[in-house]
């Protein structure tokens, strides 16, 4: 009664009356404390516990299983594997003199004439695309007997074939030239046996290749020669036809011979003018023979100057004419440098020739294994222990996620508004699977 006259007798509030502000919320409200973290593991901790250590259980006894099983057993999924390796030393056909060409200024002009530089730098993909063809895995398959080991399948050869490229391991270092065959098996002498075959077909195609590829490039350099011979040939014509026209036999030593002889002239000149006024100052007749020898003489130097310095009616091998010296000393110089370009190029692919003509007598070297293939007395996989350690780490990880997700589920059963959206996403899913 108290309560209900006390409401009764309260004044009313007021129309204009302040509505109290609602109570801030503090940061602390919105966030996560590690505490808060700290006790979901705690209370989720047989969850964590047991299951990582089933997991760890688990996969020791799986990997003492394996061990246990035959490795050719059906039922071994992670048997032992051993690998079995040979080295071979590739020696590219032609690279040493087709590099230097291609680093000097001839790799533009051997570009030019049809040769490439690059031709003979393919040993490695030539002998790695061998590995991948369908030829060496075939007679693999055939004298090991492994297409019947897929009868089951499909296509047998075809899976066949794809397991053993699967358990080959083809390796190259470009730094050495050294290309490293791999081959894994269950059987460590079965792993050597098909290996040291497929080294075996592999040298015996790749020096078949190889032999013919350098006689092709034999018969292109020969080729290029007869070309390379005929434009020596014109060049070395053109500048003898120059020569032998203009009277150019160096024209730099030729121009400076032309000013020593001009200074020469010159100065007889001078001195004949001086000679000259000397006497007519004595006879004073300009009539007198020696005066009128005087002059002829002069005339006559001043014509050689003229021819020295404008052209001759007949060249000389030891002067050129000072208007014509930096004409004829281009042409020259370009007609000269053509030849020498021309002639080392002849030399460079002369050589090169050569080379190749061995090359094609002697594959031995371009092939060579180094390290035959032996049993392997070590496996090369599965690392069981590295195996545990990551299933038993991610089973930890996948239980603590799951006991995060489980205390989620727990709050949100007490919270309306979270059972309100969970009961939403249930009625979605019921009228999903009624649609269907």
């Amino acid at each position: 009664m108290s309560d209900s006259t006390d409401s009764q007798n309260s004044p009313a509030p007021l129309p204009n009356a302040p509505v109290p502000a609602p109570q801030m919320r503090t940061v602390s409200d919105d966030t996560v404390s590690l505490l808060d973290l700290i006790a979901v593991l705690a209370r989720r901790w047989k969850l964590i516990f047991f299951t990582t250590f089933f997991a760890a259980v688990g996969i020791v006894v799986f990997s003492i299983y394996t061990l246990r099983m035959p490795p050719d057993s059906p039922f071994n999924p992670l048997p032992n594997y051993y690998r079995a390796e040979a080295q071979v030393l590739l020696d590219t056909p032609g690279s040493s003199g087709m590099r230097g060409l291609a680093d000097s200024e001839l790799g533009i002009l051997s570009g030019l004439v049809g040769l490439s530089a690059s031709a003979g730098s393919s040993s490695a993909a030539l002998a790695q695309e061998l590995l991948r063809g369908n030829t060496i895995l075939d007679s693999v398959l055939d004298e090991f007997g492994l297409i019947e080991k897929f009868a089951d399948a499909d296509s047998p050869r075809a899976a066949a074939r794809k397991s053993v490229r699967d358990n080959m391991v083809v390796e190259f270092d470009a730094s050495s030239g050294i290309l490293t065959v791999g081959f894994e098996g269950i059987e460590p002498l079965f792993a050597a046996d098909v290996l040291t075959r497929i080294v075996g077909m592999l040298e015996e195609r790749f020096v078949a290749l190889t032999r013919d590829r350098t006689q092709d490039r034999s018969r292109a350099l020969e080729s290029q020669l007869n070309r390379l011979d005929d434009d020596l040939e014109r060049a070395s014509s053109a500048l003898t036809e120059f020569q032998r026209r203009y009277g150019v036999v160096d024209p730099v030593a030729q121009g400076q011979r032309t000013i020593a002889i001009i200074d020469q002239f010159r100065q007889q000149r001078f001195d004949l003018e001086l000679q000259r006024e000397q006497v007519l100052a004595i006879v004073q007749d300009r009539t007198d023979p020696q005066i009128q020898r005087f002059d002829r003489s002069i005339a006559r130097i001043d014509g050689l100057i003229g021819e020295l310095t404008t052209g001759f009616r007949v060249f000389t091998p030891m002067t050129i004419p000072l208007d014509q010296v930096a004409d004829l000393t281009v042409r020259y110089v370009e007609l000269e440098r053509d030849l020498r370009l021309k002639q080392q190029v002849y030399t460079s692919f002369q050589a090169e020739l050569i080379r190749a003509q061995i090359e094609s007598q002697d594959t031995r070297r371009q092939f060579q294994v180094i390290e035959h293939p032996e049993v392997p007395l070590v496996k090369a996989g599965p690392s069981r222990g590295v195996i545990s350690v990551i299933v038993t780490i991610t089973a930890f990880f996948l239980a603590v996620f799951t006991a995060f997700v489980l205390e989620y589920f727990s709050r949100a059963a007490g919270d309306p508004d979270e059972a309100r959206k969970l009961d939403f996403i249930r009625r979605q899913f019921r009228l999903r699977r009624s649609d269907r």
